[in-house]
Parts: C-alpha cells; structure tokens; sequence
C-alpha cells in the first residue's frame, strides 16, 4: 500500500480553481500474508489505518477536518450497517480520533500513491496458501486412496471377501461393507458391483428373491420428425356429466414436443367425431399426422377408422395389452390430467370441463424429462406468460 500525506498551498485568487497540493510525507508498505487473506473491503480499510496510525501524530485530534483521497470504491461498502468482527471493530474505535472526511478520485489521478504501493522487490504474495496441508493424512482413519489400486491388487481382495468359502459369496451390498473396512478406494463401489455381477458361481447358484422384469422398448421416432407427425390417441371415460360432456379426448405430439392436447367429449363419441375434433383443434395447425397410436377402443379400430387413415395415408399402430412395446406416454399424459383436475375441482367435481383449456396450457409449460424443454419451448421457441409478475410480487 501506498499513501501521501500533503497539505493545500496558497488559495488562488480565482475560486474556481483548487489549491495545490505539496507532498510533505510518504508512505509505503506491504501487506503481511495473514493481512493479504482479508476481504477486499477489509484491505482497503485497512490501507487507511495504516496510514492514519503512520501519520497519527499528525492527524489525531485535528479540530479542522482532513480529506482523504481515495480511488478504492470499495469503502462504500462500510457505509452500510455491518457485523463487525474483533479487528473492524478495533478499527472503529481506532476512528474516534480522527476528524476525516474520504472523497472518492478517479485512479488515474491517484498514480503516485499506486507507486508507492508497488515497491521494488517486495512479496506480492502470489505464492501465499499454496501446497499448504489443511488436514494431515495422519488425522484420517480408514481413509480411501485418491490413487487406482492395480487390478491385480483388487481380484485379490475380492479372492478374501467374495470368492473365499469364508466369505460366503456376498452380495453387492455386504461386498462393499467389507471393502470399505479393509481397503477402501476410489470408485470401488461401482467395480464391486460389476465384480459381483459377473460372478460365475454366483449367477449359477445363487436364488432369485424376485420375478424378472421385462425390458422396455420405446416407439421408433424418424429423424427430423415434426410436431404432431406422430401422435397418440386415448379416451378417458367415466367422468361426471356436465354440458353433454362425460370423457376426455388426449392427443399426444408422440414423435417430437410431447406436447398434449385435452379435449372434452363424450363416451358415445363415434370415429367421425374424433375426426372433426381432430380437424377443429389440431389440422388447422399442424396438418395431418403420419403414424397413429391408439389402443384397440372401437372408436378407433372401427371400419371408418380404418378407411379414413388409409385413405389419407396415416399409419395407424395399435398397441397389445401385456406387451413390453405398449405405448405408455398415453397413460402418462392420462394420469396427469387425472390428477390435475382432482385438484382443482375438488371443491366443485362437476365443473372439470371449464378446466381443460387450462389444464392444457399448464401441462405443455412444464420442462419434460426426457426432452429437458418444455413442450412450448419446442413449438414456439418460449413458455408463455401465465402468471403477471405483479401477482407473483404480491
């Protein structure tokens, strides 16, 4: 750090014009390296101490005020109430005798003071805190090696307590529980657990405690598919009479956004009134479809269902009950809708009609896990405003 102490010339004879200043002291010194670990706002409160106590028989007790020009705009954060801790508290008591005023000076003007703080020679703590042992390896027990174990090294601890008839062939869990006790390193979990997969006499021998799941496969999508290209279709049925209406009609862009579209209707809805719904709500936007995905409901596998996609060159995919190819982004969507007018309609169940526009604006703002967008952010490039920013300051 660096400092000058000056004292104003003569006043000039034009107001206007400042009075010179003439050096008459100068100051400079290094920061320790306990003092170069302090905050920035602390070092350049501290740079100021320092000076005044240099200068304390100078400065202390002074009936005029004294300026001190500064270009660290970083004292402005001691303006603000602060917890002081033991040192700016010293500090703060260290003040009461001076009688200062700080005034803030563009740093280019404020050039000698930066040669001052500069001295040649001097350590400017680039090396501080460096290959410094925080913990020593002696204070840790049973501490896991930062380095790779040679392979031979693992098969061998595995030979102890996994392979030996003393160790009984354990599983996964009871393998690494043992490991960690005798020689613990980095990414060991997950090679036990390979390990222990790949046990011959363990895959021969050992009893399986529970019923072996199918594996999912999901449904092709071509590349470069657009919007609604490739949809899904599903009927739910069975809710509450309101306005003709008793089912809700899901349309799912399966190929692309995974965006969903919920449409009231009734459960007496024929192949041609899919159709026109279809035509009213989504052709006008997206075109016709590619491939249809539906179950096997008579609305969808009826004669003029089938005529109706063959004559528009639709590809329609009929999912098969207790088959892994099953399409479930339909029920997905399903459950959801479920649940979200349960909780919006708890209080009036009858009026879940009026929520499905709603319901369908909610759905397709919220980000999709596999796609990591929402589904609006696909189609248009944002989420649209739901909620005004002034209600959710309120």
């Amino acid at each position: 750090m660096g400092a000058i102490l000056s004292q104003e010339g003569e006043h000039h004879a034009v107001a206007s014009q400042k009075p010179k200043l003439h050096p008459i002291a100068f100051y400079s010194a290094t920061f320790t390296p306990t003092e170069r670990n302090y905050d920035i706002y602390e070092r350049e409160l501290l740079a100021i101490m320092k000076a005044l106590t240099h200068w304390r028989h100078y400065l202390g007790w002074t009936k005029t005020p004294f300026t001190i020009l500064t270009n660290h705009a970083n004292l402005q954060y001691w303006k603000a109430p602060q917890k002081l801790n033991c040192q700016t508290a010293r500090w703060h008591t260290d003040l009461q005798e001076y009688n200062f005023i700080i005034k803030h000076i563009p740093g280019k003007i404020n050039t000698p003071a930066d040669e001052l703080s500069c001295p040649p020679n001097s350590d400017q703590g680039d090396n501080d805190n460096r290959d410094q042992t925080l913990l020593e390896p002696k204070l840790f027990i049973n501490t896991t090696h930062t380095t790779q174990l040679p392979e031979s090294s693992k098969k061998n601890l595995m030979a102890l307590i996994h392979d030996h008839p003393m160790a009984g062939h354990p599983g996964r869990d009871k393998t690494i529980q043992k490991a960690t006790k005798v020689l613990p390193w980095m990414g060991m979990c997950q090679w036990i657990a390979n390990y222990v997969k790949g046990c011959a006499v363990c895959q021969q021998n050992k009893i399986l405690t529970h019923k072996k799941r199918m594996p999912l496969y999901r449904i092709t999508t071509k590349e470069g598919t657009l919007p609604f290209q490739q949809i899904a279709m599903d009927l739910i049925t069975g809710l509450p009479q309101h306005h003709g209406h008793n089912a809700i009609l899901t349309i799912v862009d399966h190929g692309c956004s995974h965006a969903a579209i919920f449409l009231p209707c009734s459960d007496t809805i024929t192949g041609p009134g899919i159709a026109q719904l279809y035509l009213d709500y989504i052709y006008r936007w997206f075109g016709l479809p590619t491939k249809m995905i539906s179950d096997w409901d008579p609305r969808f596998t009826s004669q003029f269902g089938k005529a109706l996609t063959e004559k528009l060159g639709i590809q329609q995919n009929l999912s098969t009950a207790f088959h892994p190819q099953m399409d479930g982004l339909s029920e997905w969507k399903n459950q959801w809708i479920e649940q979200y007018l349960r909780l919006v309609t708890s209080n009036d169940p009858k009026g879940w009609t009026h929520w499905l526009a709603l319901a369908t604006t909610v759905h397709n703002n919220q980000v999709n896990t596999t796609t990591r967008l929402s589904p609006n952010q696909i189609l248009f490039g944002y989420n649209p405003t739901l909620n005004s920013d002034k209600v959710l300051q309120m």
